[in-house]
């Protein structure tokens, strides 16, 4: 190898451990402000869902994990899209919602024209993209069964779509579809508006202004 490649190489993995650590840093940041999101909303569960590419799943009864060699590199990478549930409540008037947050790390791939996940070179730049939350809230109506469920599933079509993950997507209110009744809420926020305390109240009470206009009433505590 030339002295100029090695250079190169050497260049690079610096870039590498670079991008790292500020993942790092915005990982922790996210986690901390979806708590935040979560208290002052008044949800009590937390978990989550990996989108955009698969989990990497443990042998069973091993703790070693299932990997291969054509796997994609997106399975490494849990934080491009992913979706946490702070959980659901009953409303005053006998109906049920349930709250996904959705972090969209990226929105280049959503913004672009290619469907192809592994052409990063065709998504649209980091300078013309965004990084955004995606509330998506199920509304199910008093002695209906949710749509949502039990199925972690039910969302993607929904979370990997290009119109609602996109950075252009403002909100959607999706009317109900079959016998569940569940109406879905979608807003998005960039996290720009997710600063400090004072900001992250500020973008909370604007999206409790969107789901009063849909008739939800939730209090900010």
């Amino acid at each position: 190898m030339e002295n100029s490649e090695v250079n190169t190489l050497k260049e690079a993995l610096v870039e590498v451990r670079k991008a790292h650590r500020l993942v790092y840093s915005f990982q922790e940041r996210m986690l901390s402000l979806i708590d935040f999101i979560r208290n002052h909303l008044d949800f009590q569960d937390y978990s989550g869902v990996k989108h955009f590419s698969k989990p990497i799943r443990r042998k069973i009864g091993e703790k070693e994990l299932v990997i291969y060699p054509t796997m994609w590199a997106w399975d490494f990478l849990y934080s491009y899209v992913f979706e946490y549930f702070i959980g659901s409540c009953d409303l005053d008037d006998g109906s049920k919602i349930q709250l996904s947050l959705v972090q969209y790390a990226d929105t280049g791939f959503f913004d672009a024209k290619t469907d192809d996940r592994l052409a990063i070179a065709d998504f649209v730049s980091p300078e013309k993209s965004t990084s955004k939350l995606l509330f998506i809230m199920a509304h199910t109506p008093k002695g209906k069964k949710s749509a949502w469920g039990d199925n972690w599933n039910y969302l993607d079509e929904y979370i990997l779509n290009k119109e609602y993950a996109s950075s252009r997507h403002k909100t959607s209110v999706i009317t109900p579809q079959g016998p569940s009744k569940t109406k879905l809420l979608l807003y998005s926020v960039t996290l720009e508006n997710f600063v400090d305390e004072r900001t992250s109240m500020d973008a909370l009470k604007k999206y409790l202004l969107f789901l009063r206009k849909n008739e939800i009433e939730l209090e900010l505590v």
